[in-house]
């Protein structure tokens, strides 16, 4: 293409593909909460891949997550964990997922009472000389549900797959929240087509659950995503000129949500690329090695669709951030940072 007439065709492109209703990504963006719309509860989200391995003064580091946890304030009422490795398992390369659960149960919040369950940690469970997948998540309220499953094309030592969890925020709200972690390209082996399949093997089971509840989908997706709304749209236009950094299938996994609210993204539409990073080894203290890697993994997706959503909630993100936590000794806690979002949920009376 003619190099003059490149910019005004892009221009062209971006502006049909906002238009085109199945581009239409972010449905919620900028749409006032109607007025026969209750306001039900406020609610704190963390997701965290805490970097299970045993490297990097592991214990210092999961301890560190669990203070920087029970310090938020707000609260969170929902922490989401990605490889929290089980104690027992205790192979050479993973760190004892103890030190972050002792830490989180230090001062009761998130800690079981008699009838009421606030945690389940390190899913799912790995068979014989298989280390589980590390799926943690902490509440400060009441998990009435709870399930998980394997990915059929899991790697062999890990058990990698997803977490289901019912929350009963309050006596007129449950929230269906899911942590996944999708596999990687490097010691996983898993390619795209490998994690689009994982990623449909999710949302089949987010069908089958659907019970009315709000719904979020939490985790590490491998999945190198658009670092703000720029990108993005240049993206749409030219997909092969300007990919996204990362394993790519960001847009394959979007479709097969049927467009989602990518929470980060869509309170950050016009952030600086470098403060969307949650894998940075550029900067990051914890990474393997010093590179120039860096990408949006992590995600808070919202699902809009009525095939997994129920109308009759809406979701407002009144804020949404990418936490950089260090330790005491200026070690990064992971080399994952986490994303949070604080979010309003309303519900219809008529």
């Amino acid at each position: 293409m003619n190099k003059v007439f490149r910019p005004i065709a892009a221009i062209l492109l971006v502006f049909l593909s906002i238009k085109s209703s199945r581009v239409e990504a972010f449905s919620n963006i900028g749409q006032d909460i109607p007025a026969n719309y209750r306001l039900l509860k406020t609610i704190r989200i963390l997701t965290l891949n805490v970097y299970g391995k045993k490297e990097k003064r592991c214990a210092s580091r999961l301890k560190a997550i669990g203070k920087k946890v029970l310090a938020a304030d707000p609260p969170y009422d929902i922490v989401s964990f990605n490889e929290h490795y089980d104690p027992m398992v205790k192979l050479w390369l993973s760190c004892d997922g103890d030190y972050l659960t002792n830490e989180m149960l230090r001062d009761g919040r998130y800690k079981d009472e008699k009838g009421i369950i606030r945690y389940h940690q390190q899913y799912p469970n790995g068979r014989f000389y298989q280390a589980n997948g590390g799926n943690s998540l902490f509440t400060l309220h009441n998990i009435t549900k709870f399930d998980y499953w394997k990915f059929t094309n899991h790697r062999k030592f890990v058990a990698n797959g997803y977490l289901f969890n019912r929350i009963k925020i309050s006596k007129d709200l449950s929230i269906d929240f899911w942590t996944a972690h999708l596999e990687a390209a490097g010691g996983d082996d898993c390619s795209e087509a490998c994690r689009i399949k994982q990623t449909k093997e999710l949302l089949l089971k987010i069908k089958k659950h659907r019970r009315g509840n709000p719904v979020i989908v939490a985790g590490d997706f491998n999945i190198g995503g658009p670092r703000n709304q720029i990108e993005r749209q240049k993206h749409l236009a030219e997909p092969v000129e300007i990919p996204y950094r990362g394993n790519s299938g960001y847009e394959k996994i979007i479709k097969l949500f049927d467009y989602p609210r990518d929470v980060w993204l869509e309170k950050n539409s016009s952030m600086e690329p470098i403060d969307s990073y949650t894998y940075d080894c550029y900067r990051n203290t914890t990474t393997k090695k010093h590179c120039e890697d860096f990408y949006r993994i992590d995600y808070l997706f919202i699902p809009t669709s009525l095939k997994f959503q129920n109308p009759n909630y809406k979701i407002e993100i009144v804020e949404s951030k990418v936490t950089r936590w260090k330790t005491d000794s200026g070690i990064d806690v992971s080399d994952h940072y986490g994303v949070e979002a604080t979010l309003n949920i309303y519900k219809r009376f008529d």
